[in-house]
């Protein structure tokens, strides 16, 4: 075969190969584009790509938490594939940390501890690793179980949680589908102490993120914002358990208390007189606390679940009644 003929294809081929390399790049730019066009529709933020599709990224608000869309690229022998991430942070710290089953990479790294766990979906079901398995099942609700795509890689911390799909995906259902999973899943928490805004005056505030602010929701009150919070379950672990935190200026020296044992005599002689008695009883099995700064303190009220109505109604009537007098309780005001 001539020598011009084999040099003349050996450049097409590198032709070929620099066009379609190309094409591609135009592709994945023109996809992340329409990130920037999603992520303004929604009042978030964009940045994007630089040299070789570095450093694009949008974030915005889905739901009760900011996600955050990029792209990772990740070395497989050697070859460099590019994965469409999506991130969100946990509404509240101390998430479940667990992953879908093909990420056995995590347990090397975090040690032993580690729990099978299948949950049933129409696709015939998800196989996860997990730390806590009720935590895992209360974090996985049935609308998260039908958002999960076979090809989705799930892992989380105790801070966010992370999906990888391999390529740069469009605008669409399946982008959807992912940015819609990681908030559902980083509402562990979040999502119980909404049900909590049936009460009178209860605000929730969402997420934004410019300026940067969390999911909160509070009662204002005459002595102060309670806010209400969630925590994971005893121990670290399990569903979450409820938290309503009031910071106040009184001078109350620090205790900690569960109301109805023994350990209710570390709270101070003035709370513990003929007023408060009464509601430490119909408390039972909740922690009490107070944390004092100089100036300043935190009164916490803290339940083993996430309690009814009632129960919460109650405990929000306690922490007014100590800043406050009687009268002002009632009405939350």
């Amino acid at each position: 075969m001539p020598a011009y003929v084999v040099v003349g294809g050996f450049f097409l081929a590198c032709g070929a190969l620099v066009w379609s390399s190309l094409t591609d790049r135009r592709k994945r730019r023109r996809r992340m584009g329409r990130w920037g066009e999603l992520a303004r529709s929604h009042g978030g933020r964009y940045q994007p790509p630089r040299l070789l599709d570095s450093g694009v990224s949008a974030e915005f608000v889905v739901g009760l938490t900011v996600v955050t869309l990029d792209t990772v690229r990740r070395r497989d022998g050697r070859n460099h594939s590019t994965f469409t991430r999506v991130r969100a942070r946990f509404a509240y710290a101390e998430g479940p940390v667990f992953g879908t089953k093909r990420t056995n990479d995590l347990l090397p790294r975090l040690g032993s501890g580690w729990h099978e766990l299948t949950l049933e979906n129409d696709a015939g079901g998800i196989a996860l690793q997990c730390r806590d398995i009720a935590a895992t099942r209360h974090a996985w609700t049935a609308r998260a179980r039908q958002l999960f795509q076979e090809r989705t890689v799930v892992t989380s911390t105790d801070q966010e949680v992370r999906l990888e799909r391999l390529g740069v995906l469009d605008v669409g259902a399946k982008l959807d589908a992912m940015l819609e999973l990681a908030a559902e899943l980083a509402s562990f928490g979040a999502r119980d102490v909404t049900s909590y805004a049936r009460l009178p005056d209860v605000e929730l505030h969402p997420p934004t993120v410019d300026p940067p602010t969390p999911f909160r929701c509070v009662l204002p009150t005459k002595v102060g914002e309670i806010e209400f919070r969630a925590r994971a379950g005893g121990g670290g672990g399990g569903e979450p358990r409820l938290v309503i935190v009031l910071h106040h200026e009184r001078k109350l020296g620090s205790f900690e208390a569960t109301l109805g044992d023994t350990s209710e005599a570390n709270i101070p002689a003035e709370l513990r007189g003929a007023e408060f008695m009464p509601r430490f009883a119909k408390l039972a099995g909740a922690s009490l606390s107070n944390a004092a700064g100089d100036g300043e303190g935190t009164l916490t009220l803290e339940w083993p679940t996430m309690p009814e109505e009632e129960a919460v109604t109650r405990g929000v009537e306690l922490l007014i009644s100590i800043l406050a007098p009687p009268a002002s309780a009632g009405a939350f005001r």
